[in-house]
C-alpha cells in the first residue's frame, strides 16, 4: 500500500546497552486490507422531544452510506404489529466518519409513531432494529448483521402540541382543527368557544 509507511524515531527504543534504535521511514512489505463489517453496539439515546436517536457502533461508519429503509420501530423484538421505517428521515452527515450516528426522524416517521400508541410510548415499547446494509464503514463493509435494540437512554416527548389554523363550515356545522402533531381526541372541546369581533365605522 504507497500510503501506508511506518517511521520511527531514535526514541522509539534502545538496546540492552542504551543506544537508540536507528532511525528510519519505510513502506509496509505486507497490507491487508480490513474486510470485517461494522456491528451496532447501542442505541445510545432516544429523543422523542427532538425526535432524535443515536447510535454508536464498534468502528467509525460513513455517514453518507446510511440507507434508511434498512431500519424500522417496533413495539416489541418479534412478532410486532407494527413496523415503522426510518425512511424520509434526515442523517447528521457533519461528521462523515464517527462511531456515533445521529438521525433525526422526519415528521412522517414521528407522526406514524404517535399514531400507534402502542411503540415508543415508554422505554420498554421502543425497539429499534437494523438490517444488515444499513450502513457501511470507511472502506465500504456494510453492516451484516440483525440487530434488535432499545435504547440506553429515553426522552419522553414533553412538548406540547402547537395549533396551527382552523376551518368552519357553517352548512354543516363542522369546526375543524389542525395541529402540527396528532392530539387526543377525547379530550373534552370544553374550553372551545368562538368569538365573534366586528367593526364599528
Amino acid at each position: 500500500a504507497p500510503s501506508c509507511n511506518l517511521s520511527l524515531t531514535t526514541l522509539t527504543a534502545s538496546d540492552m546497552s542504551l543506544n537508540p534504535l536507528v532511525a528510519f521511514n519505510r513502506q509496509v512489505d505486507t497490507f491487508s486490507i480490513d474486510a470485517i463489517a461494522p456491528s451496532v453496539v447501542q442505541l445510545t439515546r432516544f429523543d422523542f422531544s427532538s425526535n432524535s436517536l443515536v447510535l454508536f457502533f464498534d468502528e467509525p461508519v460513513n455517514s453518507s452510506t446510511v440507507n434508511l429503509s434498512r431500519a424500522f420501530f417496533s413495539e416489541f423484538v418479534r412478532d410486532s404489529v407494527f413496523a415503522i421505517p426510518l425512511t424520509g428521515s434526515r442523517v447528521d452527515t457533519n461528521v462523515s466518519l464517527s462511531q456515533n450516528l445521529t438521525i433525526y426522524l422526519s415528521n412522517n416517521v414521528s407522526t406514524s409513531i404517535k399514531l400507534t400508541r402502542s411503540v415508543c410510548l415508554r422505554h420498554s415499547s421502543c425497539w429499534l432494529n437494523v438490517q444488515s446494509s444499513f450502513v457501511a464503514d470507511a472502506v465500504g463493509n456494510s453492516l451484516k448483521a440483525f440487530n434488535s435494540l432499545y435504547p440506553a437512554a429515553f426522552v419522553d416527548d414533553s412538548v406540547s402540541p402547537l395549533f396551527l389554523e382552523f376551518s368552519l363550515d357553517v352548512s354543516q356545522s363542522l369546526l375543524r382543527l389542525t395541529f402540527d402533531e396528532p392530539v387526543d381526541t377525547t379530550y373534552s372541546l370544553g374550553n372551545v368557544g368562538l368569538v365573534s369581533f366586528s367593526s364599528v365605522v
